[in-house]
């Protein structure tokens, strides 16, 4: 590449700040970086932890990450993935690798992607085995877990196109150019999560929700905390948006609130969409406040 491909810029954000904005969008808890240029990579994350095996391929760098936590599931993404959307992540979360029993891992059309998964503590010691034994692919240290990795087929297959060299990044750029507001392509799945992915979030502490139904929808029923300003006021309001590195957007069933995900993108705002939207919220039969105020 003849740079460092984490930092660097893709209209206006680079590799790594695009895919920790999806990584926090789906939902994880804590987001570090590992290995690279740590003074490049300097607050695009909550931490960075340098690669104790620095030139010794993918593995090492999650070998480093499951020998610092050892005893937590991780959620580990290539860098260079920069249309990754949440949604996949979440899919990953709920497939197996949530539950601590497989290492869930994405497929596009019967071909596994390495790239992204969900990795259970369990498999820690296994995977540091398979380094110390001479793997440095990740296909070479997930693959070596046979019958333990549960491989989940997914339709979002431009969203795991990974920018490998200087080719990869210029036709990402021309592609670009037929994006439509906030750099979305046409047709390509918007930033979004459930109400099971935002009541993880919101068990975590408060995260920066945004109703955009009209007053009296609000007033009747709405999630906990969620600030209203209806889609009509949204561009005349945007400083009444509530203020995170991720805004969450919900509407009754999520359509308004993909329009509204627009909208705050296209002015510069990192947003992600709640599908199902207050609808599957209460289906799901988890509190809910009433009147005008978040509650």
């Amino acid at each position: 590449m003849g740079a460092d491909k984490a930092t660097m810029d893709l209209d206006g954000a680079s590799m790594a700040q695009r895919v920790v904005t999806a990584v926090r969008a789906a939902g994880v808890g804590t987001v570090v970086t590992v290995g690279g240029d740590a003074a490049g990579l300097a607050g695009v994350a909550d931490d960075h932890l340098a690669d104790r095996y620095p030139g010794e391929g993918p593995l090492g760098g999650v070998v480093t990450a499951v020998l610092q936590w050892p005893g937590q599931t991780l959620v580990v993404v290539a860098c260079d993935l920069p249309d990754l959307q949440p949604a996949l992540l979440v899919e990953l979360q709920r497939a197996g690798g949530s539950s601590a029993s497989s290492v869930a891992v994405p497929s596009v059309d019967g071909r596994v992607q390495w790239s992204v998964a969900v990795v259970p503590a369990w498999c820690a010691s296994r995977l540091v085995s398979r380094f110390e034994a001479g793997s440095r692919s990740l296909r070479a240290g997930y693959g070596e877990l046979a019958g333990e990795v549960v491989a989940v087929e997914v339709a979002v297959g431009q969203a795991l196109d990974d920018l490998d060299t200087p080719d990869d990044v210029a036709r990402w750029r021309r592609v670009s150019g037929a994006r439509g507001p906030g750099g979305s392509v046409p047709g390509m799945e918007k930033p979004e999560i459930n109400v099971e992915a935002l009541a993880g979030l919101l068990t975590n502490g408060a995260v920066p929700l945004l109703d955009v139904r009209m007053p009296d929808e609000y007033e009747e029923a709405h999630v906990p905390g969620a600030v209203l300003v209806p889609l009509p006021e949204l561009t005349d309001r945007l400083g009444d948006v509530p203020q995170g590195e991720v805004v969450y957007v919900i509407c009754r069933s999520g359509a308004r609130s993909a329009k509204a995900v627009e909208m705050l993108v296209a002015a510069g705002v990192d947003a992600a969409n709640v599908a199902g939207g207050t609808m599957d919220w209460v289906d799901s039969g988890r509190d809910v406040a009433t009147g005008s105020e978040p509650g």
